[in-house]
This record gives C-alpha cells, structure tokens and sequence, in this order.
C-alpha cells in the first residue's frame, strides 16, 4: 500500500481540525472567538445598538460551541440590531 498524499493528509488534518475539538484544546479557539466578538461588537457599536457589550460577549461566548455556536450567536445579535 503506497503512503498517503499530501492531499490525503491536509484532509484529515482538516476534518480534524473542523470537528470542534481542536479549537477548544488549543489557543487558537480564543483567538478566533475574540475576533468574532471583537467584530461583531464593533459593528453593534457603530449601529448604536443598546445592547452591544453583552451581545458581543454572547458571540465570544458562543463561538466554543462546535459547529453552530458562533453562527447563532451572531444571528441573535443580527436579530437583536433589527
């Protein structure tokens, strides 16, 4: 059996990755909760929406909820602009 290819490996890299687990093991799962919370914040600031500060924590929050947190979250906080 030949060794797996380059792209074979990326994949499952990749699938690992996606999974969920990888972010909340490692640093990198704070970093991009930060700039979700971070950007969605600013935008609900700029808008002048009440509740901005806890709506952005709320994204920050969420975004450690594999697959769907960050998505939902920022749909609250679209919801809430509205």
């Amino acid at each position: 059996m030949p060794p797996p290819s380059v792209t074979t490996l990326c994949m499952k890299r990749f699938w690992h990755a996606s999974t969920g687990l990888g972010p909340l093991l490692g640093h990198d799962g704070w970093l991009v909760a930060f700039i979700d919370a971070v950007g969605i914040g600013l935008a609900l600031l700029i808008l002048r929406v009440e509740f901005a500060l806890p709506l952005a924590a709320l994204v920050f929050l969420g975004a450690f909820i594999p697959i769907v947190g960050a998505t939902l979250s920022g749909a609250v906080a679209v919801l809430v602009a509205l």
